[in-house]
């Protein structure tokens, strides 16, 4: 996938989502449903897991995403 995709989704869908899964490699939820399948995924991981709130999305934390060229 190209930089401008990645840009897209992030600057366009990010802000729509209810919930993100991820940072490096974000995976967006639009929907309840679409929040409750990632919540009954990670309910199959062993790990430890790390949550919290936040006011906006994306979430980017910027020495964990892809370099965006511009």
């Amino acid at each position: 996938m190209g930089t401008e995709p990645q840009r897209l989704v992030r600057e366009q869908i990010g802000p729509k989502a209810l919930m993100q899964l991820g940072t490096a490699i974000p995976i967006f939820a639009l929907t309840e449903l679409g929040k409750r399948l990632l919540l009954s995924y990670l309910m199959e991981f062993d790990e430890s897991l790390v949550a919290f709130r936040t006011k906006k999305l994306p979430y980017i934390v910027g020495e964990k995403s892809p370099k965006l060229e511009e």
